[in-house]
């Protein structure tokens, strides 16, 4: 969960840790494995990796993928994946 910090405008970020445990105590007030901080920044990043069966299936499909596994699309029309009727969506 994410809020806004009253007075201060940082962001307060409430989230489970990896272990489901904050470091073995209870973080300022919350659930056991949930642990609440301010930030003044936060980003949100989504690393994405294509399975190798997907890109198998791209493959088979004739569909050109670039370089990271992701359907090859035209520059100035970009859901048309290099498959007539085949588009890039999501």
């Amino acid at each position: 969960a994410l809020k806004e910090a009253p007075g201060s405008k940082n962001l307060i970020l409430r989230y489970a840790d990896a272990a489901g445990h904050p470091e073995g105590e209870k973080a300022r007030g919350t659930r056991a494995g949930v642990r609440e901080e301010e930030f003044d920044l936060v980003v949100l990043s989504v690393g994405m990796e294509i399975p190798e069966t997907v890109r198998a299936l791209g493959r088979k499909l004739g569909i050109e993928l670039d370089d990271h596994g992701f359907c090859r699309t035209a520059r100035f029309n970009p859901l048309q994946t290099s498959r007539p009727g085949v588009y890039a969506i999501g």
